[in-house]
């Protein structure tokens, strides 16, 4: 995330020196992983030395599998957990705030069939996506999450990407793979190693889905339809094409008023 916020370009940054406050809320944190980091380390402090003559930054660990921490700073909240977060924070907007998600995992069900996690991810897509949240989203491996998270933003949400999907330098060390595939040893194995690639997305294009059409998600059948687009894009041979868009220019000086 860091290097996506200085040397990977996914960001403008004013000009003059704002000294105002970035938001960086990060979505679908888990007790085991990120919120644990915050709790036992500064390892996420490594953002605010880097950003020191830009901003101060203000994390939020938004999910549904974390524990209470001291400092009011991680939320347990069901789906749609990033709709209910920001509905009760109206001063955050798309100028101030930054999304991040590691490993969500929602377009894995291309491979395992299991869509689950696509539907608990769906609302709050359309929501970040129809606000223009710049929104970054690492992936566990390339043949599943990351082809399937990009087949939903391009054939479901229209959405625009600031940075194109790509290995990201800076992944897990370890790979976790299973001993044989469903076709034995050896064949279509599967494996995963945490953020290994990346992409980012800032708002959509005029073609994009939203909420309120005629289908309805909560209908089986209209769920059937938006996965098989989905397949569509996913299933295809070569490279995926995506709507490139400029990286957004912060406003960080930007008044923020509280909430009610």
């Amino acid at each position: 995330l860091a290097w996506l916020l200085t040397a990977g370009g996914a960001v403008r940054w004013p000009k003059s020196r704002t000294g105002g406050r970035l938001h960086v809320i990060v979505l679908g944190a888990t007790a085991r992983a990120e919120a644990r980091i915050w709790a036992e380390t500064e390892y996420w402090q490594e953002l605010n030395h880097l950003l020191a003559g830009h901003c101060e930054v203000q994390f939020d660990f938004v999910g549904p599998e974390l524990d209470p921490v001291p400092g009011g700073r991680v939320h347990c909240l069901t789906p749609p957990c990033a709709t209910q977060f920001f509905e009760a924070r109206p001063e955050l907007i798309a100028e101030n705030t930054i999304c991040a998600v590691f490993n969500g995992g929602f377009g894995n069900f291309v491979a395992s069939g299991q869509e689950g996690l696509l539907w608990s991810w769906w609302p709050d897509l359309q929501y970040l996506t129809d606000r223009g949240f710049l929104c970054t989203f690492f992936c566990a491996n390339d043949y599943a999450d990351l082809k399937g998270e990009v087949a939903v933003h391009s054939a479901l949400l229209n959405s625009q990407f600031v940075v194109a999907p790509r290995r990201n330098p800076f992944a897990m060390a370890t790979v976790y793979s299973d001993d044989a595939g469903p076709d034995g040893p050896g064949v279509d194995q599967e494996w995963f190693s945490g953020n290994s690639f990346l992409y980012v997305t800032c708002g959509r294009g005029e073609s994009g889905r939203r909420r309120g059409e005629a289908s309805d998600e909560d209908d089986p059948d209209a769920r059937q339809e938006l996965i098989d687009r989905v397949m569509a894009v996913a299933s295809g041979s070569g490279e995926l094409e995506v709507a490139a868009t400029e990286p957004p220019l912060l406003a960080l000086g930007a008044v923020e008023t509280p909430a009610a």
